[in-house]
């Protein structure tokens, strides 16, 4: 009995030692695991979303706001009429695709499928998106109406489900609608989406907002990828206790962490001229049947951007429609703002940059006599004029109203190889200029080490060098505003605060030509325009009575390294008044097939603009 007894004790003891070392263990040893479950038990945290800053002109119009959307979802289980729920959705769907607004300029953009196949519909149901796939025929009403009504019986079926997606992007007005039926097991889920309220207007220049691969808002192009961090602000977080069915605890713990909101940001764009820029871009891409267009109006005296046009352009609140499959937003052209992240060669409109370098070093003036006496050959390989004549005795203004080739190359070859080098520095060729937009290139300059007497020929008169359209823009600048080159910049002023503003003072880049350089050059530029090739158009487009300067540049395209004969790009760049510039403006035509010429092309297109800009800034003709 006695060792039975002393195995009964002995057993009792150690199963007391086992549990008081597991007690030990899950009390001492894992306190805090089991601290941290017993929290996520009772308490859940809530995240607080980061309103986006919004964007707006200069004038103090919204470019870019938030808004409210709501996605309808359905819990089948707590359904009473599933087949009223069908109805509604059917008749949502098919009504709102009747009335969306997409615009189809060509009939390849219909998606096509054969009589037996079925609308490619996804769930949560967008109404542009679909209208974009529906045939175009009569009957695709009933046919998208039987559809959605097999989806969401099928959709709707399983009462395990407790998560049905049905229709996404709804607004206020469509919320209001909905709930007023009082359906039961039908809720919205709220959340905020970017509006554009000009649609495409300066689209290249805001970028859109996408999301990330953890599903967070992300700007990418234009303002919204370069001024992201500002524009999403922090997201906040709060805890609370709750009890066992998952309710709040009136009184119970709680920790708040508000959310920082984005930071608002004002815009040097100018509405009406933003309005304009893109108008008449548009127009003059359509008419002279080119392939895309460029345009920017700046401030001469502080690189301030007033208008920046690209086309073709995109509507920023549909992005996604331009993907056409396509994974990579990169790959999509008309998402990236070709005023800042393309590069070309100029062409003539380099010419005033190298009169302005030999000018500059008293090389030569206005009135210095070139002798155009035919083609000069350099390192075996000929220059010649565009238009293959020769005018004998011509002055430099001359050169530049002639547009000669020739003679900018024997002005290039006064400067010098090593001079050249420094002015190509100064005017920030081949250099970023730091513009506050995402997607900027530097250019293309090769090393002066390798260049011959042909390069520098041909980087004369704009061909062998490769320029942003926005920096040859800010070396033109450069030519008229007294010789300084102004930093680029298109956020005036950024909203820290409900009491702190941040704004964008102008910089100074360089100092490349005198004051009185540019007064030359200046007037050189006016004779281009009253006594050039392309005086005709002038005076057929009213400008012959004001007093603008300027020059056209006609660049044949290089590809597999040579230059194809039929296949240019065209510019023109102005300003005005002459003797006291308010405005520089830049156009540029890729590829035009109504002419290869910038006469002919976009030098029609700046007049009839830059007439509008007359009147904009009150400048008043010289009769």
């Amino acid at each position: 009995m006695n060792w039975r007894f002393s195995l009964i004790k002995f057993g009792f003891l150690g199963l007391f030692a086992v549990v008081v070392l597991r007690l030990g263990q899950i009390m001492i040893i894992d306190h805090g695991e089991y601290s941290v479950l017993a929290m996520r038990q009772h308490t859940a945290e809530r995240q607080l979303s980061a309103d986006r800053g919004q964007i707006f002109s200069s004038d103090g119009f919204p470019l870019v706001l938030n808004a409210p959307s709501y996605l309808l979802f359905a819990v089948p289980l707590e359904m009473d009429d599933k087949d009223a729920v069908v109805e509604v959705v059917k008749d949502l769907v098919v009504n709102e695709i009747k009335a969306a607004d997409v615009k189809r300029d060509k009939e390849d953009d219909l998606l096509k499928f054969e009589d037996d196949e079925k609308y490619p519909l996804t769930w949560p149901i967008i109404y542009r998106n679909a209208k974009r796939t529906l045939l175009d025929y009569e009957d695709w009403e009933k046919d998208l109406s039987d559809q959605v009504g097999e989806q969401l019986e099928s959709l709707l079926s399983d009462d395990a489900n407790q998560f049905v997606q049905l229709v996404a992007d709804l607004d206020q007005s469509q919320k209001d609608t909905i709930e007023a039926l009082e359906i039961p097991g039908v809720y919205f889920q709220q959340a905020y989406k970017r509006l554009y309220p000009e649609s495409e207007m300066a689209a290249p220049v805001l970028g859109f907002v996408g999301k990330t691969s953890l599903g967070e808002d992300q700007g990418y192009f234009g303002l919204e990828g370069y001024y992201n961090g500002y524009l999403s602000g922090q997201v906040g977080y709060e805890l609370i206790e709750r009890d066992v069915e998952g309710k709040r605890i009136p009184f119970g713990n709680s920790k708040l962490n508000t959310p920082s909101h984005g930071k608002d940001i004002v815009v040097t764009i100018k509405r009406e001229m933003q309005y304009l820029l893109d108008k008449k871009l548009n127009e003059g891409v359509k008419k002279y049947g080119a392939k895309s267009g460029t345009a920017i109006l700046i401030d001469p005296y502080s690189g301030a951007i007033w208008a920046m046009s690209s086309s073709p352009s995109f509507n920023p609140q549909y992005w996604t429609e331009e993907l056409n499959g396509e994974g990579d937003v990169s790959r999509i052209t008309q998402f990236r703002n070709a005023a800042v992240g393309s590069n070309y060669e100029p062409g003539s409109v380099m010419k005033p940059v190298t009169m302005a370098m030999a000018i500059n070093e008293d090389l030569v003036t206005p009135n210095t006599i070139y002798h155009d006496d035919g083609p000069v050959v350099y390192n075996g390989f000929p220059v010649r004029t565009w238009d293959n004549k020769y005018h004998g005795e011509i002055t430099m203004t001359q050169i530049l109203q002639l547009s000669d080739n020739t003679g900018a190359a024997w002005v290039g070859h006064q400067v010098g190889f090593e001079k050249f080098e420094r002015y190509v520095n100064d005017f920030r060729f081949g250099q970023l200029l730091g513009i506050d937009l995402q997607g900027e290139e530097a250019g293309i300059v090769r090393d002066s080490s390798t260049w011959r007497d042909i390069d520098l020929a041909n980087m004369s008169f704009g061909q062998g060098i490769s320029v942003t359209p926005l920096q040859i823009t800010a070396a033109f600048t450069t030519l008229i505003n007294g010789g300084f080159v102004y930093k680029p910049y298109i956020v005036e002023e950024i909203k820290v605060s409900d009491d702190k503003v941040v704004q964008t003072q102008p910089t100074i880049l360089s100092h490349p030509i005198t004051d009185e350089t540019s007064e030359q050059i200046r007037y050189m530029l006016k004779k281009v325009v009253t006594d050039g090739e392309f005086k005709w158009f002038v005076k057929q487009s009213g400008m012959d009575i004001y007093s603008v300067g300027g020059k056209t540049g006609t660049a044949q395209i290089p590809i597999d390294g040579e230059y194809d004969p039929h296949k240019t790009n065209t510019t023109f760049i102005g300003f005005g008044p002459v003797e006291d510039p308010k405005f520089v403006m830049y156009m540029m035509l890729s590829e035009p097939t109504t002419s290869t010429y910038s006469a002919d092309t976009v030098v029609p297109m700046w007049m009839e603009t830059a007439r509008e800009l007359m009147n904009y800034f009150s400048i008043r003709p010289e009769i």
